[in-house]
């Protein structure tokens, strides 16, 4: 720089050995904030010094022969110093902050490896608690309780992502749980005022959540947005929407209100409803069921019989009736392979129909064992793979049916608890750790269970 100045005509400041060592030292640390240039133009001699990175002294000489004199070169080595002082103060902060951050995330690693190691260790314990329930007729131990409602669960319907659980009470309380926790964790909740939610039911798209009420209404919710908003909601039934059944293109929806199985279809995503709801049930529907092609459908009532639908005809038509409960029917179920209907009632009975060929005088199988219930059954869930039915009751308990035996036998009781059963939902091992059936019941709460091999 010297030689470059002297051909420029410039005539550079002599350093003291103190300044240049005091440069160099701090050069080599690496962490001077100071730096000092001085720079030599033909047009202007200036010198420019940057003190902490931001501050410029600006030292304009008064002849072109001198840039610095002796006292300039000792401010600004004065300056230097705090700078450099300053600056390592700074620097010896920032490490202290960096190590304090280093070990602020080798504790949460910590947390979280202990997290997935939890997690694991109850994946295997709940793997192992199925395999265990194979060997054993005993009660199964509970493996979550969810305690938010305020009244009775009459409902419950998954997405069919299994992601989501959806439940709706007396209470009017409408909750939705995230299923990727475990136990589930609530994830929204709304209380529809002064009305109760009585039946429920999910788009196969899992957008729309529909919503009977005890107000003779249907909300349908929109589950793309968050939280979930109420999408639309319509009066058009003259009883209670008990019951009701999404068919497997999302295109049709079916609700027993009353006697009536009311038709709805989506046209450019308009909810359009039949206009002369057929009827064949004296009384309340109570349930519905879709075959697994969505061409029957079937409605159980309070007038002992169960009512078979051909819904791939517009407008859909009644078919038949299956006679043998002596009690009104409250609860369905359908294999998802071949076409059995299971059917409960409060005549304290499970019966079985096959109703694969014909609907003629078909024979129920009645699903006898000794204990069986001792109250109505109101509710059925059967297995994705058609050999474990589950029966839940008023008289507190949950049976499960092995269906691979001929006829459908007692396997044995899955639980025994404080509270009569109103609802039931199975849902298969993804997301959740193992099947799982989940309960809700009068007690306000929704159990779970790991489902039965």
């Amino acid at each position: 720089q010297k030689e470059k100045d002297k051909r420029m005509g410039c005539v550079q400041t002599p350093h003291s050995d103190e300044f240049t060592t005091m440069m160099y030292q701090q050069a080599a640390a690496v962490v001077v904030l100071a730096v000092v240039s001085l720079r030599c133009c033909e047009a202007q001699q200036r010198a420019f010094v940057g003190i902490n990175g931001t501050d410029l002294i600006f030292l304009s000489p008064e002849n072109g022969t001198t840039l610095l004199n002796g006292e300039d070169v000792v401010g600004v080595q004065a300056q230097l110093r705090t700078a450099i002082e300053t600056g390592s103060n700074a620097a010896a902060g920032l490490v202290s902050q960096a190590r304090s951050m280093e070990a602020r995330q080798a504790n949460l690693q910590r947390v979280l490896d202990q997290d997935a190691s939890v997690q694991r260790s109850e994946q295997l314990l709940f793997e192992g608690m199925s395999d265990l329930l194979c060997q054993t007729k005993d009660s199964v131990p509970i493996m979550s309780t969810l305690v938010e409602h305020k009244g009775t669960v009459q409902a419950l319907a998954a997405t069919h992502n299994n992601a989501n659980l959806v439940s709706g009470a007396v209470d009017g309380s409408l909750m939705f749980w995230d299923l990727l926790t475990f136990p589930p964790s609530l994830k929204f909740s709304a209380l529809l005022t002064g009305t109760s939610v009585e039946s429920l039911a999910v788009s196969p798209d899992n957008t729309r959540v529909y919503v009977g009420t005890a107000d003779n209404a249907l909300g349908i919710w929109d589950l793309t947005t968050t939280p979930p908003s109420m999408e639309s909601r319509f009066l058009v039934f003259t009883a209670v929407p008990r019951a009701m059944a999404v068919s497997k293109n999302g295109h049709h929806l079916y609700v027993g209100a009353g006697n009536a199985l009311m038709h709805g279809s989506f046209v450019e995503d308009r909810l359009v409803w039949a206009n002369s709801p057929p009827t064949s049930h004296l009384s309340n529907i109570n349930a519905v069921a879709l075959a697994p092609d969505d061409t029957l459908l079937f409605s159980a009532s309070d007038d002992y019989t169960i009512g078979v639908w051909n819904i791939s005809t517009n407008p859909i038509t009644f078919i038949d009736q299956l006679n043998g409960h002596t009690a009104a029917v409250t609860a369905l179920a359908v294999t998802h392979h071949g076409l059995r209907v299971f059917s409960g009632s409060t005549d304290l009975t499970v019966r079985m129909w096959d109703v694969a060929t014909s609907f003629d005088s078909v024979t129920p199988v009645t699903l006898q064992s000794t204990p069986s219930h001792t109250s109505g059954v109101r509710a059925l869930a059967i297995s994705s793979d058609d050999t474990r039915l589950y029966s839940g009751s008023w008289d507190h308990t949950i049976l499960v049916w092995n269906l691979e035996m001929n006829p459908p036998t007692l396997q044995q009781t899955l639980a025994s608890i404080s509270s009569p059963v109103e609802s039931l939902l199975l849902l298969p091992s993804h997301p959740l750790p193992c099947p799982t059936l989940f309960a809700g019941t009068q007690d306000s709460a929704i159990r779970t269970w790991p489902a039965v091999c």
